[in-house]
């Protein structure tokens, strides 16, 4: 969540992403009044990460999700 005023990031708050990002594959559908974006992720825990079992959290604005899949498998809400 934005907010209106930055709020500083200092290095001593920094910690390992629970996660690690291998590839990412993004393609676009575009159109005048909407876009269309599918991506694949390849991620991965980060052994150097305190946060085990962390949750993954999808963050974004003004969007919808449409499908989730793990491994393939569909994930409901």
């Amino acid at each position: 969540m934005k907010t209106d005023t930055p709020q500083p990031i200092r290095l001593q708050d920094y910690r390992p992403t629970p996660y690690l990002v291998d590839s990412v594959g993004l393609s676009f559908r575009l159109h005048p009044t909407e876009t269309e974006v599918h991506s694949v992720l390849a991620l991965r825990p980060n052994p150097a990460s305190a946060a085990k079992d962390a949750a993954l959290v999808l963050d974004g604005e003004r969007i919808t999700l449409r499908s989730l899949l793990i491994n393939g498998t569909p994930l409901t809400p």
